[in-house]
């Protein structure tokens, strides 16, 4: 949603690296680029990276660290400008020196002129200890996408205690591969297990690729619901549901 905004806002186009398809099934480029829902004159820009000869214009724009950090070479050796967007994960990790040079490589360079930031910490940290100015920095709390949404949060609300008996944690992300650990899930998994004991009322709900096969729940599995890979738009029926009516 993200760069398709881009792509019809600006006179852009969208260079894929590769590695790309790690999270998801491998599938070639073309079928991939083949199954977006975007309009066919927008997929004509949306092209591999290759051997860089596309990255040329007047400003880039990448996302995650290991992906910019990969683009230093052509950023610099073309003096190209570019926006840094820093979601955690990506190879962005809390105090790893591995993780520290590579912010300090992208983010001290002359060419990187903003650093987009989701969270709290994450601009904390590159302050200090990366040392970045602090001028250079844009807070976009939670994500940059698409937050006019039609959800009444006065409205929508099911409270615990007055129109469901259930207290519902839930647990919304992306699995990389066989990685249960980046995004928590294993910590979760944990907590759940542990409040499961002295109270009842509790229930979890999982969306993205994770499944009861993944961590061994227990006696608790039967208080798990997953829902599996979803788009946005489940967002308004999934946090407005009481616990006792899920989406399959």
């Amino acid at each position: 949603m993200e760069y398709s905004h881009y792509l019809s806002f600006f006179h852009a186009k969208l260079l894929s690296l590769e590695g790309w398809h790690r999270w998801g099934p491998n599938e070639s480029f073309s079928t991939a680029l083949e199954q977006l829902p975007l309009d066919p004159d927008l997929k004509k820009r949306i092209v591999p990276f290759g051997d860089g000869t596309e990255a040329i214009g007047r400003l880039g724009y990448v996302t995650f660290l290991t992906n910019a950090a990969r683009l230093m070479p052509y950023f610099e050796g073309l003096g190209l400008p570019f926006i840094f967007q820093l979601y955690p994960g990506g190879g962005f990790q809390i105090g790893q020196p591995e993780s520290d040079q590579k912010l300090r490589r992208v983010i001290l360079s002359d060419c990187c002129r903003k650093v987009i930031v989701t969270q709290n910490l994450s601009r904390d940290y590159i302050i200090d200890p990366i040392g970045c100015d602090p001028a250079k920095i844009e807070l976009i709390f939670g994500g940059v996408f698409e937050s006019r949404g039609d959800f009444d949060f006065h409205r929508d609300k099911k409270i615990f205690g007055r129109d469901k008996q259930t207290l519902d944690l839930c647990f919304v992300a992306h699995k990389y591969g066989s990685d249960l650990v980046s995004k928590g899930y294993d910590q979760f998994v944990g907590i759940a297990i542990s409040l499961s004991r002295d109270d009842p009322r509790l229930r979890f709900h999982v969306v993205g690729d994770y499944s009861a096969a993944d961590i061994a729940l227990g006696e608790v599995e039967e208080k798990f619901t997953f829902y599996g890979r979803e788009g946005e738009r489940i967002l308004h029926r999934f946090l407005s549901c009481d616990g006792r009516h899920h989406i399959h």
